[in-house]
């Protein structure tokens, strides 16, 4: 069975929910404003949903997935990071182009548990 995330192409939720499985996803990032969104970044495009960061991370650090905050209102699967460059403090994921950028705590952060999870990635 594959856990799927619940999620939209559109900020408003007209284009109707997509599941998406929580594997594909890269990372996410809060964004506030009037209402709180997370715009989730994944291999197929961005998408969208509702709540908090510390929520959603939460919720999938407790059913087994690995999600690292990378800033305030960042959160990094630590299972697609392939890549992380130290001086553009930024992890990449896959073999795409697509990374996502850390302050220097997230960084150092990150690297500690990459390193205990053994997963393997490359440091630039």
């Amino acid at each position: 069975m594959t856990t799927t995330l619940a999620l939209t192409k559109d900020k408003e939720g007209i284009s109707g929910i997509i599941n998406i499985p929580v594997r594909d996803v890269y990372y996410f990032e809060s964004t506030y404003g009037r209402t709180s969104h997370i715009d989730v970044y994944t291999r197929s495009g961005m998408y969208y949903t509702m709540g908090t960061m510390r929520y959603l991370m939460d919720t999938l650090n407790s059913s087994g997935y690995r999600f690292s905050k990378g800033d305030r209102s960042a959160s990094i699967n630590l299972d697609r990071v392939v890549r992380v460059d130290k001086f553009l403090k930024t992890a990449f994921f896959d073999d795409s182009n697509a990374g996502c950028m850390l302050t220097n705590r997230g960084y150092n952060t990150l690297i500690k548990e990459l390193q205990q999870v053994n997963i393997s990635f490359v440091m630039i």
